[in-house]
């Protein structure tokens, strides 16, 4: 590829001498060769460090720095300053990246003169042998930011604003590429005391000054998730926490020319965030609940529930204690005599008006549609609506 424009990755590095390596080697080995590698060790007390002037020595395209210990934060902050590149990226020391995700986000970072591409991540559990995709929640392509009417303001900070609370821009810093002008900015310009929400607050602000940016419905990101990982420990997570967060998300919200539809987003998304603290701090536990979307079919109409996960049990549940549906059929790949899910191919010989797809993603439901099509006469019988999601408080737990 034509590498006209050279791209700065900045890595917060912090005890992360099992998976620098392969953090590094996945930077370097990009199909895009105009980079530079800047390892920034946060004051690591394992041998990181040295594995850092290693792989400096190994390539002249790895910049190596050191400080005392001041969060990741401070550390991408202080990359950030080093970098020489026109565009920036930044990936977390225990993470990798796919071979040519430096390349596709440059093309349409130059191809549209964007202020920031925005790509997907992949969670990987390495323990369960699985990884689970997440993108945007707003449709792939080119947004002009100084229209307020641009879908990216519709679903910002959240997908719907209804009971579902999933993020319309992921908070996510490392699958993203920066003007570096651009985020140098926002940066500088962040409170230090921040120690939960360092993406959005970086994220947010970067987008909400933005110009126009492009969103790719692809995952090159590998985030891996490991029990002791930071964005799984809670320790930062506080009531004052969210105050700081939302001080500095609102300051640039207020002063947007979408800010009616933004506010309104935003105080949901706070509200989310206190409430997840104050369980925290209370020690209350939450059980989530799959309620059935398809209140529009017609009475009477008979029905096979396709899933036996979660929500295909909330389904057949709220179906057993409603006399407007009568129910076919209980399938799933996975037989269970016991309560009477039966296999796929059972609904070849029924009679049936709508098979409803028991599954939160679009993803997952479009796998299961591809798995029944052969036994369906009409495939618009097959139907799926992503569930409302509604929470419910179990009893605390004694203490």
């Amino acid at each position: 590829m034509n590498c006209k424009e050279k791209v700065s990755i900045v890595v917060p590095v912090y005890n992360a001498e099992k998976f620098l390596e392969r953090c590094v080697s996945s930077i370097i080995n990009q199909t895009y060769h105009n980079i530079e590698v800047i390892l920034v060790d946060d004051g690591s007390t394992d041998k990181s460090y040295d594995i850092c002037k290693k792989l400096e020595k190994n390539d002249k395209r790895v910049l190596v720095y050191k400080q005392v210990n001041r969060g990741s934060l401070e550390t991408r902050k202080k990359g950030i300053g080093y970098a020489s590149g026109k565009f920036v990226m930044s990936v977390d020391s225990d993470d990798w990246i796919e071979e040519n995700m430096v390349e596709e986000l440059a093309h349409y970072m130059m191809k549209y003169n964007v202020d920031v591409v925005l790509s997907g991540i992949s969670y990987d559990y390495p323990l369960k042998e699985m990884n689970k995709k997440w993108y945007d929640g707003v449709t792939p392509g080119l947004y002009d930011l100084k229209n307020i009417d641009s879908e990216v303001f519709n679903y910002f900070f959240l997908e719907k604003e209804g009971e579902n609370t999933g993020r319309g821009i992921r908070g996510h810093i490392c699958t993203r590429l920066f003007k570096k002008d651009l985020i140098m900015g926002i940066i500088n310009q962040i409170d230090t005391r921040i120690k939960n929400g360092e993406d959005d607050v970086c994220l947010y602000p970067a987008i909400l000054s933005s110009e126009s940016i492009y969103v790719l419905d692809k995952a090159f990101y590998h985030y891996c998730i490991r029990d002791n990982s930071l964005c799984q420990n809670a320790a930062n997570r506080s009531l004052t926490q969210v105050e700081l967060l939302d001080k500095c998300l609102r300051g640039y919200v207020e002063r947007h020319s979408a800010r009616g539809k933004l506010i309104r987003q935003l105080n949901k998304y706070m509200y989310v965030e206190a409430k997840e603290c104050a369980k925290r701090m209370y020690q209350i536990k939450e059980i989530r609940r799959y309620v059935f979307p398809y209140d529009y079919l017609p009475a009477k109409c008979t029905i096979v529930i396709y899933g036996a996960g979660k929500v295909g049990k909330e389904y057949i549940k709220f179906l057993n204690h409603n006399t407007q549906y009568k129910l076919a059929a209980w399938i799933d790949r996975k037989v269970d005599k016991e309560v009477n899910v039966q296999e796929l191919s059972v609904i070849k010989n029924i009679k049936y008006d709508y098979i409803l797809l028991a599954a939160v993603s679009r993803e997952t439901a479009e796998s299961m549609r591809i798995d029944i099509l052969g036994y369906v006469e009409n495939p618009q019988a097959i139907l799926w609506e992503k569930p409302i999601i509604r929470y419910e408080d179990a009893c605390c737990e004694d203490v």
